[in-house]
């Protein structure tokens, strides 16, 4: 496998964090290594929990902080506040989404060893919740672009209902003389699945995980794929004109 070297450290990061000198912290996303500036906040809130706790808890201020951060953090992202939630983590989101599809039992998720962890968390409750079948298909590292399409399209059955890529661009190919453009929706189609919503660059991810909210609850209205699809962009375009963030998605099959 090639080396990827390292990034040029940003100069002053390292005094903006605790840690260690001689440690290199790599999941800033995951749990601790925060900010100095976020440290002293969480501890203002609980110098204010132990002083107070009742008054904290039970007077209703908590229900207020969290309404105005959720106000605040859309206007950071460009988004409408009332479609907005504060969820405690990732796997909260995803398990939120997942749970709008109407698993039955036996249903097939398909998702790939390279999967987020928390979506693989997600979907591993949902399946237990409703007797749906999590089926992980392994890619490796150094697969080539054929080999993921093959992996992909044979694990598709008569009987899956979502498959799971974590990845963007998954909507790209490439064109190849006397058979057109190959990729993985390609693929899916002979495989049989009737319709499939693909991305066509790095998406954003607040925004694209925002579109996809509205898509899915525009699904549960009863609307057809692509006016959910549809509706979500016009939703999107609203909160933020910019096709990049709107019109990165497209529906390819069956309405």
């Amino acid at each position: 496998m090639p080396t990827v070297q390292p990034p040029d450290p940003i100069p002053g990061a390292r005094l903006l964090f605790s840690l260690d000198p001689a440690v290199s912290h790599l999941n800033h996303g995951s749990f601790g290594a925060v900010p100095l500036a976020v440290q002293r906040a969480q501890q203002r809130l609980r110098d204010e929990v132990e002083a107070n706790p009742v008054r904290f808890y039970a007077d209703g201020s908590l229900e207020d902080r969290i309404a105005a951060v959720r106000r605040h953090l859309a206007t950071f992202v460009g988004l409408d506040p009332a479609g907005c939630a504060v969820v405690p983590n990732a796997t909260t989101g995803a398990s939120i989404v997942l749970g709008s599809l109407g698993f039955g039992h036996g249903d097939e998720i398909i998702t790939t060893d390279h999967g987020y962890g928390a979506v693989a968390l997600a979907v591993d409750r949902i399946c237990r919740e409703t007797g749906a079948v999590a089926r992980e298909i392994p890619v490796a590292l150094t697969a080539s672009d054929d080999e993921v399409v093959t992996a992909v399209r044979s694990a598709v059955t008569g009987r899956t209902r979502l498959v799971v890529l974590s990845a963007c661009e998954t909507g790209l190919g490439k064109e190849v003389k006397g058979e057109g453009l190959m990729s993985l929706t390609r693929a899916f189609m002979y495989a049989g699945t009737p319709s499939v919503v693909v991305s066509l660059w790095n998406v954003n991810d607040e925004s694209a995980a925002d579109l996809m909210i509205r898509f899915y609850r525009n699904l549960k209205t009863g609307m057809s794929k692509g006016e959910a699809l549809r509706q979500a962009q016009l939703e999107t375009i609203r909160d933020n004109g910019f096709p990049f963030f709107w019109a990165p998605f497209v529906l390819v099959g069956i309405n």
